[in-house]
């Protein structure tokens, strides 16, 4: 039996998710100018990725926050209530965050609205497929599923000197991504791992910056 909440772990947790919003909303404004001078679809749907990116990161850092008051206040929140609806949007949100950095690869092949509003109906599938189950397993199968078919598109991609830089930031993002569905997958994993998985997903985030830093200079 996994033991109960460890408080300092829950601490852990909460400025995870606090400095992952911060580096997601930073890329997203870093990227402003770039967009607003080219108003280039790849680079409108990239940002929008990083936009979902810190909804499920805001989504995370609320609902730890409330999580470690019931622990360490004793609060009586009845988290088999509170859970289903955290997993529901989070499930919606970070669909989007994935499906938009797909959109983001593939914005050539995007005409109309027709493949946004199916990809948000997809989300709102999923969300309700996550709410439904009461568990993140499903959601986590759904998001490796997509992050295993952006790994093939952008592989898919033809290969040149500006595609490679590209190429090397979209595969920062999803190795970060990745990384994203071993914390989630924290119920299955030894006590610990979760924190190293963090600290790493951080680590991968200041790069991500860097690299966006540097791109649109």
């Amino acid at each position: 039996m996994r033991p109960g909440p460890d408080p300092l772990f829950m601490y852990i947790e909460l400025g995870f998710a606090l400095i992952a919003l911060i580096f997601c909303l930073l890329i997203y404004f870093r990227t402003r100018e770039a967009y607003s001078l080219t108003k280039h679809k790849g680079i409108k749907y990239f940002r929008d990725a990083f936009l979902f990116f810190g909804f499920a990161y805001l989504l995370r850092f609320l609902f730890s926050i409330v999580f470690l008051s019931r622990v360490v206040f004793d609060m009586n929140i009845e988290r088999q209530i509170l859970m289903p609806v955290f997993i529901m949007f989070l499930g919606y949100v970070s669909t989007m965050s994935i499906l938009y950095l797909i959109f983001s690869a593939i914005w050539k092949n995007i005409s109309g609205k027709t493949t946004i509003i199916l990809g948000h109906v997809l989300a709102i599938l999923v969300s309700i497929t996550a709410f439904t189950t009461r568990s993140p397993l499903a959601v986590i199968v759904i998001h490796s599923i997509l992050t295993i078919l952006a790994i093939i598109i952008i592989f898919h991609k033809k290969d040149n000197k500006k595609q490679t830089k590209t190429r090397i930031l979209y595969m920062l993002v999803l190795l970060a991504w990745v990384v994203n569905l071993f914390i989630a997958g924290k119920p299955f994993l030894p006590r610990g791992f979760d924190q190293i998985f963090q600290g790493f997903a951080l680590i991968l985030f200041i790069i991500i910056y860097y690299k966006v830093a540097k791109w649109i200079k």
